[in-house]
């Protein structure tokens, strides 16, 4: 099982996604609320030292940013999932 801290997911949402450190860490609270990341020890508030893995497969982000916001017009990869979480956040 591959696993994550949750600084490192706080960091990326910070350098790719949302660069004000409050924001970040309320998405990455949003993310764990909306199972997109699972607490391994089950805890419900996001923590930095804490270890998480992803639940949602990217594809099943994609399918679900795509199905909660008008993203029909943006195509979704890999390389630019990122944008995904945004969408499928708010």
């Amino acid at each position: 099982m591959r696993v994550v801290y949750g600084g490192d997911v706080y960091r990326w949402i910070l350098e790719h996604v949302e660069s004000n450190e409050k924001k970040a860490r309320q998405i990455c609270q949003k993310m764990l609320e909306k199972e997109i990341i699972q607490n391994v020890d089950g805890r419900i508030d996001f923590n930095t030292v804490d270890l998480y893995r992803m639940y949602m497969h990217w594809y099943t982000l994609r399918k679900n940013a795509i199905r909660s916001r008008t993203l029909s017009s943006c195509r979704l990869t890999r390389s630019n999932s990122h944008a995904a979480f945004r969408y499928a956040l708010y």
